[in-house]
Order: structure tokens, then C-alpha cells, then sequence
């Protein structure tokens, strides 16, 4: 918004050329020429007159920004099936305390590719984190704390004993 009052102002009161504003502010010349434009399309009558309440209100508004909503072609309904039962399969396990068994968004993305699917990590993390949403698995924040620590060549051993629940005979503890 900032930008665009300070290009109205050096075109209208300066007198600048969109070219030297355009370099003088370190912006796209066609992102001055979009601003100029809505000025004189908004702002000037047939004479070339200002009309000051229309240009008031030019200068309060926010800009239009036109983003369409995009669509990610390489993912089908069966990859977001697929997905979808990878997220489904991390709700049982955080229900069974099995959480450190649970999918990750490179473990699905390699399972896609490894079923023949030509697709990105992001775009695997994308459908991922909407997908998510709309189930509502979202996974509570891991609040264990991991520290990384340097030893010299064996200066020191350590195991992880890790933990795994397991169900014997149909269950009950």
C-alpha cells in the first residue's frame, strides 16, 4: 500500500516517468504501470481532471489482488486415497501408543514413487497438511526433546532401548 501511495505521488506531484520510478523504487515497471493505470482509469475524467474523493478513496482502499485458486494436477484421487489411508493408519497408531510409527510426509511421498507415481515432496507435504485438516488427525506437537551430542571416536557407547506395546493373545492388560 506504502508503494503505491509513493508511485501516485512521484507520477502525480514529481512528475516522474514509470520507467525512473520503477527503478528509482526497485519494483517491476508493469507493477507501476498496473498502479498508474487503475489511477487514470479510477481517478480522471474525460478532460484529464482529477476527481480528488475518487482518488481519496483510491489511495484508502486496499489493492486487488487476483491469485486464482490453483489446482495441482498430479495428484489424483487415488494418490489422495492413498494418503488418506496413510493418515488413517497414524490415527491407530497414536491410539495404541505406537507414535513413533507413524507415516511422515517423506515416507508417504517414497511409498507413492516406489507404486509407479511421478509426483514432489511438496506437493505430497501439501495434500498432506489438507487432507489433515479435514480428517482432523493433526498430531499433537512432539514434546520430546532431542539434544545432539559430539564424541570423539569411541569416547562413548550409547543404546536405545526404544519401547513397542504389543498385544498378546487378544489384548488386555
Amino acid at each position: 500500500m506504502v508503494e503505491r501511495n509513493e508511485v501516485l505521488h512521484r507520477y502525480r506531484i514529481k512528475g516522474q516517468s514509470k520507467h525512473q520510478i520503477a527503478e528509482e523504487l526497485h519494483i517491476s515497471r508493469h507493477t507501476v504501470d498496473k498502479i498508474v493505470w487503475e489511477y487514470e482509469r479510477v481517478c480522471l475524467d474525460a478532460d484529464g481532471a482529477c476527481d480528488m474523493e475518487a482518488f481519496a478513496a483510491l489511495i484508502g482502499s486496499e489493492p486487488r489482488i487476483h491469485t486464482p485458486v490453483r489446482q495441482c494436477p498430479v495428484v489424483t484421487n487415488e494418490i489422495k486415497g492413498l494418503i488418506r489411508k496413510c493418515l488413517e493408519e497414524n490415527r491407530e497408531h497414536r491410539a495404541t501408543g505406537m507414535r513413533k510409527l507413524q507415516w511422515t510426509c517423506r515416507g508417504i511421498h517414497t511409498m507413492l514413487l516406489d507404486k509407479g507415481f511421478t509426483l514432489s515432496h511438496p506437493s505430497v507435504c501439501n495434500h498432506v497438511s489438507r487432507i489433515s485438516a479435514t480428517m482432523g488427525t493433526k498430531a499433537a506437537k512432539d514434546t520430546e526433546v532431542y539434544v545432539r551430542r559430539e564424541h570423539d571416536p569411541g569416547g562413548e557407547c550409547e543404546f536405545d532401548w526404544g519401547g513397542i506395546p504389543l498385544i498378546i493373545g487378544g489384548g488386555g492388560a
